[in-house]
């Protein structure tokens, strides 16, 4: 639902009242019909303004879109799609966050316009964001017209990478001489026969050689908090973060152990976000 629309005066109101004071007192001084006449044509132009402002944000329709997660410092931008529902166009809207930067549009009847108001990201974190304000000075700029709208972001804000010591820094789930089967590759030259795969050769399939990787780069590689070098604990999670984004760019499965939580070994878009949502979450005063 739409918070109820308030309507207020701006500084060039009180321009438009003391004008229209001083010329009722004019014309009434010297019985100025003509001046009368004009007075109080301005002063129904003024009533008009005040229909008109009201009627721009009549209407109107906001919903807010979950906005995508950014890292600390960066600008996030929020998303929100306004719809003039009514048979007539709207212009001179701003809509902005606070006394954040505002963005100005129009709306035609019946259009729809998704709209992506910056907001800076200094901290990581969860941050809730407040719905958005939306108003118009149309068609004079002697009254306000504002709504504001029921709702809020959440914004996920991880932290930012930062260098620090190499990859990988991390605990293992199982013995460095343990192997795992990793699939076939062409032959080469040199070669062990005991890897050669001889039931693909007499099968037509060609020469190939089984490959085999250490058990613990299978099960995933498990970047641990307590093996960290000594360090303040937002720096700490900004190596964290680095390592993860360049295990998944590798294609590596890798997990995370941090004070608070583990997330288990895997890969992907979904389980990278998984464990940067759990960096974003970690207390800033544990050590």
């Amino acid at each position: 639902m739409n918070a109820p629309l308030r309507l207020r005066p701006t500084r060039r109101s009180s321009i438009l009242v003391a004008t229209l004071a001083l010329m009722w007192a004019v014309s009434a001084n010297y019985g100025n019909n003509l001046g009368f006449l004009l007075t109080y044509l301005l002063a129904g132009v003024a009533m008009m303004a005040v229909y008109h402002s009201r009627r721009q944000l009549c209407d109107l329709s906001c919903r807010l879109l979950p906005p995508e997660p950014v890292f600390a410092g960066e600008r996030a931008r929020l998303p929100l799609v306004v719809e003039n529902t009514g048979d007539s166009p709207k212009w001179g809207l701003a809509v902005a966050i606070g006394d954040g930067e505002p963005v100005r549009f129009s709306l035609a009847p019946g259009e729809s316009r998704r709209i992506d108001l910056p907001w800076p990201a200094p901290e990581r974190g969860v941050h809730r964001i407040g719905a958005p304000r939306l108003w118009t000075l149309f068609p004079s700029g002697w009254f306000r017209a504002e709504r504001a709208f029921e709702g809020a972001w959440t914004l996920w804000v991880y932290p930012a990478p930062a260098d620090g010591p190499p990859l990988p820094p991390g605990t293992t789930a199982a013995d460095d001489g343990e192997r795992e089967f990793d699939g076939f590759r062409t032959y080469r030259p040199g070669d062990a026969p005991r890897q050669i795969h001889w039931k693909g050769l007499a099968k037509g399939q060609g020469l190939l050689t089984k490959t085999f990787a250490p058990a613990a780069e299978a099960e995933g590689v498990i970047f641990d908090w307590r093996r960290l070098p000594p360090a303040p604990v937002e720096r700490r999670l900004g190596w964290l973060c680095r390592w993860l984004l360049a295990a998944e760019r590798a294609g590596r499965h890798y997990g995370l152990r941090l004070p608070t939580e583990v997330v288990a070994p895997g890969s992907g878009p979904a389980h990278l976000h998984a464990c940067l949502r759990a960096l974003a979450r970690m207390p800033g005063e544990r050590p």
